[in-house]
């Protein structure tokens, strides 16, 4: 391999591993990611070097549809991720999702299946949420549309928005549904007008009987994307589609918000995502656990699990990317997994997270602008 090409392909590694801090954070990129090296990239298939057999586990069960999705959208067409390891034993570890949307039934990748209704851990702080979230996986288009998730960012909006994917995928075979990211909405509008072809584009998602949009607020940051985008709305609900967003915060603090887009408050439903308190966390910690093999998650005590939820906080994202960081870790130091050894293989992570406050992180409404037909669901449930 001559330099250029070595530096092509770091480029490529580096831009990849940038846009996946996007979607996951920015300590999971660098505990798992970075260790990595591209190899290759020849005939849509992208092969990674690995030094530790856990790293390729823990993207494949974790992170590989997002690493797909990424690494597709940079290169401008759908790849195959490889693996390669020292004994040269290559193995191919997923298939490719298109670039502009992800049908589920053409792809049956498009959804992290591990991200389910079963998985989500339902607490105080997101009762609501995971509620409405059932009711229009069971009933897209009838039961609250366009349904709105917000809450910081960790919180799981993103787990319930695969969740209802996932369950539609299952039991619902028949209705196409649509997942993108905001950021990936408004890259494939970028590239469509590029390329004339936004009939291609507007027609995608005119198809689908199921859109689910996250992170919106990457699109109205884009004026000429965040106009496609509302022009995309007003068509989807003239047609009925079930329409699924999430950000960070509600419609109205969200900069270039359109009056229409808080409408969601008046036709569908607002939900919000609350901090959980820590009985919660100990609980998604002790479910992360649980989907761990053995061998790597054996001896993990109580008070480990307490010290990663005092140290580290309330932002789930963080807690599971820590416990991560501490099984892993000690796995691959052959260590016993002690309070004393979290601490020392969370340093990173301390200098950045605030340390949990629970009294600080209940409201006293946790029903955001319920409506009549959520009386009767919880009533029912």
């Amino acid at each position: 391999m001559n330099q250029e090409e070595k530096r092509k392909l770091d480029s490529i590694w580096a831009s990849t591993c940038n846009e996946l801090q996007q979607i996951i954070s920015a300590d999971s990129v660098a505990c798992w990611f970075q260790a990595l090296k591209l190899v290759s990239y020849t005939d849509r298939v992208l092969t990674l070097r690995h030094d530790q057999s856990i790293h390729r586990y823990w993207i494949e069960e974790n992170y590989l549809p997002q690493l797909t999705t990424t690494a597709s959208n940079i290169l401008g067409e759908p790849i195959t991720i490889v693996f390669q390891s020292d004994d040269s034993v290559v193995k191919v570890s997923g298939g490719a999702n298109p670039v502009v949307g992800t049908w589920t039934d053409e792809c049956g990748g498009s959804f992290d299946p591990q991200l389910s209704f079963q998985t989500f851990v339902v607490g105080m702080n997101n009762r609501f949420a995971a509620s409405v979230a059932k009711a229009v996986a069971e009933n897209p288009s009838h039961t609250y549309n366009p349904l709105f998730f917000y809450g910081s960012a960790g919180m799981g909006k993103t787990h319930l928005m695969h969740a209802i994917g996932n369950h539609i995928q299952k039991n619902k075979k028949h209705l196409k549904v649509l997942y993108v990211t905001g950021k990936q909405f408004t890259d494939d509008y970028t590239r469509t007008i590029q390329r004339d072809e936004l009939d291609r584009f507007r027609s995608s998602y005119h198809q689908a009987k199921v859109v689910l949009i996250d992170d919106i607020e990457a699109i109205t940051s884009d004026y000429r994307a965040r106009g496609e985008f509302y022009h995309l709305c007003d068509t989807l609900s003239d047609q009925q589609t079930q329409i699924i967003l999430s950000s960070d915060l509600p419609p109205l603090r969200i900069e270039n918000c359109e009056r229409r887009l808080d409408s969601c408050s008046e036709f569908g439903v607002i939900a919000e995502l609350h901090l959980p308190e820590g009985r919660t966390c100990l609980a998604i910690l002790r479910n992360q656990l649980n989907s761990m093999p053995e061998k790597f998650s054996e001896n993990v005590s109580d008070e480990v699990l307490n010290y990663i939820v005092r140290r580290i906080g309330t932002n789930v994202r963080c807690l599971k990317d820590a416990l991560c960081q501490v099984v892993a870790t000690a796995f691959l130091k052959g260590e016993a997994i002690t309070v004393a050894q979290a601490e020392e293989n969370l340093r990173n992570f301390l200098l950045k997270a605030p340390p949990l406050n629970v009294s600080a992180h209940f409201h006293a409404n946790l029903l955001t602008k319920p409506s009549p037909q959520f009386a009767q669901l919880v009533l029912k449930s």
